[in-house]
């Protein structure tokens, strides 16, 4: 049985990899404290408590939807999957609508991170 030639494959997977965007370690940045405040403000900011309880009141306390508003790593995965989406679309990366908003919310998350650390109650 012939093995197949790992030159060919790895030809192969430098053309496809030499097509693919990275965006910039900025960019990508933003999209982190983006994500992390977005989860955040889902999770356990007081705006939100309202919706938080609201899915409680509609599903029950200990249902599947109640579990997910709730719970940071839930949330935080799929927010973090649509925002490297975003990143990883050449168009949307650099463009002020994504980094306007983005970098907001990554100032936001960083100050209530101070603020936090800064001012314990």
């Amino acid at each position: 049985m012939k093995t197949p030639d790992v030159g060919l494959f790895a030809l192969v997977a430098f053309d496809t990899l030499r097509n693919v965007f990275i965006p910039e370690l900025w960019v990508v940045g933003l999209g982190l404290g983006a994500a992390a405040r977005l989860t955040r403000f889902i999770t356990r900011d007081t705006l939100t408590k309202p919706l938080r309880e609201w899915v409680e009141d509609r599903y029950g306390e200990d249902s599947l939807p109640d579990e997910f508003i709730g719970c940071p790593w839930c949330v935080g995965f799929w927010i973090s999957f649509l925002i490297a989406a975003l990143i990883f679309c050449p168009v949307i990366a650099n463009h002020p609508a994504f980094v306007i908003p983005a970098t907001a919310l990554t100032i936001s998350h960083l100050i209530g991170l101070a603020a936090r650390w800064l001012d314990p109650k």
